[in-house]
């Protein structure tokens, strides 16, 4: 009784995660792309989402640096990512969304360089110190 009852959660459990993974579509990107060729971000995101209409939300953060690779780790997911010099790490969505809220560390001394928000279709663009809007 007690296996069919815990069985039955787990169908349950298995079948309403199913669901909510159709509802909501998040593509996290990393490109070495040699983003020096888009004035902003928002020229960034364009190029990005030129293939899939769908993809609403773009949050880049290119790391300008030539030697040190930065960490970023968006608040809601907790899932640390490293970006290394002259890469763009690229988190686009399906749902529209104004900005997200993330941590960027430089992975050789630890420091936090940006706490805060980064802007849809705007995004960061980071050195070893600091980041800043990428307009």
């Amino acid at each position: 009784m007690v296996f069919k009852r815990l069985l039955f959660l787990a169908i349950l459990l298995t079948a309403s995660a199913t669901q909510a993974q159709g509802l909501h579509q998040k593509q996290t990107i990393i490109s070495s792309t040699n983003f020096s060729n888009f004035s902003s971000g928002q020229d960034y995101c364009k190029w990005g989402t030129a293939n899939n209409p769908e993809l609403v939300s773009c949050y880049p953060v290119a790391n300008n640096d030539t030697r040190n690779f930065i960490k970023v780790k968006e608040d809601a997911y907790g899932q640390a990512i490293s970006v290394s010099p002259g890469s763009v790490f690229c988190d686009y969505d399906t749902v529209k969304v104004d900005s997200i809220h993330a941590t960027i560390s430089n992975i050789n001394t630890g420091h936090i360089i940006y706490s805060g928000p980064i802007n849809n279709m705007e995004g960061l663009s980071c050195k070893s110190t600091e980041c800043t809007a990428w307009k």
